[in-house]
C-alpha cells in the first residue's frame, strides 16, 4: 500500500511517501506563510524520485486543528490530486499525527498543543493516536492550562512558550506520521472522505472553549 502524506497544519510544510508504513521519501520546509509557495515544489521533489502517482492507494492529509490558511491549502491541494488520480483522501486529525511523532516522549502527564493565536492553544492530554481520532481538542490559554493541570510537567507542541517549572518541547506534526496513520487506519479514514470535506478548524479565527 502506497500513501502520500501532506501536512500544512503548522509552520511545517511537508510531503512524504510511505509504502506499507515504511518511509520512502520525505520533504519538508519550516517557515511562516510558506505553504502556498512550497507545497507544489515539495511535490515536484517527490515526483523526481520516479513515483507514479497513479500507483497511490490514497492521499493522507492533516486536517485540523491548526493554521486556518495552512489547512485550507493542504486540503485543497489534496483534493485536486485526488480528482486527477481518482484516489481517496484520508483526513488525519492533527493531534493524532503529532502524537505519533512524539509518542516516545509522552506519558500520562503530558499535554499536546497546537498554538491558536497569542497565548491560546488547542490542546489534548496525551493518549494513543486511535483514541485521538474521535477526541475534540479544547482551547484555552497556556496560563490556564498550567493552573488547571498542575500535575503536568511536559508540554509538547509547535511554539516555545516559557512556562515556569514546566518543560516545553517544540515539535511539529509531519507528513511522515500523517502518511503512516493513513496506512494503518486506511479503511477508517477512507470512510470519512467526501468531496465536501472541510478542515476541522474547531474555532473561527479566535479561540472559543468547547462546552
Amino acid at each position: 500500500m502506497k500513501i502520500l502524506g501532506i501536512d500544512t497544519s503548522t509552520e511545517n510544510c511537508s510531503i512524504a511517501l510511505v509504502e506499507n508504513c515504511k518511509v520512502l521519501i520525505h520533504k519538508s520546509v519550516i517557515g511562516k506563510s510558506v505553504h502556498a509557495e512550497m507545497i507544489t515544489e515539495l511535490l515536484y521533489e517527490v515526483k523526481k524520485s520516479g513515483i507514479n502517482f497513479d500507483e497511490l492507494d490514497g492521499i493522507a492529509v492533516t486536517n485540523g486543528p491548526g493554521s486556518y490558511t495552512g489547512l485550507r491549502i493542504g486540503l485543497s491541494f489534496a483534493k485536486g490530486m485526488a480528482i486527477v488520480i481518482n484516489k481517496p483522501i484520508l483526513p488525519v486529525p492533527t493531534f493524532s499525527s503529532l502524537y505519533h511523532r512524539v509518542k516516545d516522549e509522552v506519558d500520562e502527564y503530558t499535554i499536546l498543543f497546537i498554538r491558536s493565536y497569542s497565548n491560546y492553544v488547542f490542546y489534548v492530554k496525551a493518549g494513543d493516536e486511535n483514541n485521538l481520532f474521535d477526541k475534540k481538542p479544547d482551547v484555552d490559554s497556556v496560563e490556564s492550562l498550567v493552573e488547571k493541570f498542575q500535575e503536568v510537567k511536559r508540554f509538547i507542541g509547535n511554539y516555545p512558550f516559557n512556562l515556569d517549572n514546566k518543560e516545553v518541547l517544540v515539535r511539529y506534526p509531519d507528513s511522515v506520521d500523517t502518511a503512516i496513520l493513513g496506512c494503518l487506519y486506511f479503511d477508517k479514514l477512507k470512510a470519512l472522505y467526501s468531496f465536501e470535506l472541510e478542515p476541522y478548524y474547531f474555532s473561527e479565527f479566535k479561540a472559543v472553549k468547547w462546552k
